[in-house]
């Protein structure tokens, strides 16, 4: 059977199963499985999802066409689609898209170092940016697998941490010359011990070691208060393997290691480095 999917401003249409659309099309989007939602009127084709693809969420169709936009509304929406706030990162997703698979065209055949140097790749880092804390909850929520410690953070949370003295929340802005891809970096700092609270970064950017650039604000906080070291932590979870050997691979060393594998770590700091 042909099959046909849509992307952003694109239409797929080929002869593959219907999972092996959905798999390539998770790929060349950087998302989990588990972000997608697959509707389809064949109880076949669902059952055969739900069996290739378990990740996917595959509601039921009903029965009756004239049931259909009540069940999509009440059904589909409230469990899978909904929202209380559109950010303009929302709105703005086709074009991030569009210009990530622009870059995707870019890195093939060229090493690393130089395919970002091509990228022109240009950050800002805004400290305890107020207008900007819903976006910052919803990476909280919603970024899992370049996320250190997996902490969920309301928009009220994350107001009280930007209002104190003791915390600080970083949010990590990227662009460049392909688009802008908005806020996709997170790190909220316990500024009174030297400890890192949170630290993300959304998968979109993964590779492109915007990190780095977040961690050495992290570390440029703290020496402001007087510190010399700065504590971090990695909690794992089933999504987050990714962001396993990131503090490793940043020069901390690990001081404690817990029975449900939560690692703490520790790395000197110094003005002059």
């Amino acid at each position: 059977m042909l099959h046909s999917i849509f992307l952003p401003n694109k239409l797929r249409a080929n002869w593959q199963q219907k999972a092996e659309n959905i798999a390539e099309i998770a790929a060349l989007l950087d998302l989990g499985l588990d972000s997608f939602v697959f509707i389809d009127d064949s109880p076949v084709e669902r059952a055969a999802i739900s069996k290739f693809l378990p990740e996917l969420a595959v509601p039921d169709f009903p029965a009756r066409p004239e049931h259909l936009r009540n069940w999509f509304m009440r059904d589909v929406v409230p469990a899978h689609f909904g929202k209380y706030v559109i950010s303009s990162e929302d709105e703005a997703k086709t074009e991030q898209y569009q210009a990530r698979e622009a870059r995707r065209r870019l890195a093939t055949g060229i090493d690393l170092d130089r395919y970002l140097a091509e990228l022109g790749i240009e950050c800002q880092i805004h400290v305890d940016a107020v207008d900007r804390l819903v976006r910052a909850s919803q990476m909280t929520q919603k970024t899992n697998q370049f996320n250190l410690t997996s902490r969920r953070y309301l928009v009220t949370d994350l107001a009280r941490f930007a209002e104190s003295d003791e915390h600080a929340v970083l949010l990590l802005d990227y662009r460049d010359r392909f688009g802008e891809e908005g806020s996709v970096g997170l790190a909220i700092v316990d500024l009174e011990n030297a400890r890192i609270d949170t630290f993300l970064t959304s998968c979109r950017v993964i590779g492109r070691k915007v990190e780095h650039q977040l961690l050495d604000k992290t570390v440029e906080l703290c020496l402001q208060r007087g510190h010399r070291k700065i504590v971090g932590e990695y909690i794992p979870t089933r999504k987050n393997q990714l962001a396993a050997e990131f503090y490793d691979s940043q020069g901390f060393t690990r001081v404690a290691e817990h029975g449900d594998g939560r690692v703490i770590y520790e790395k000197p700091i110094d003005a002059r480095q």
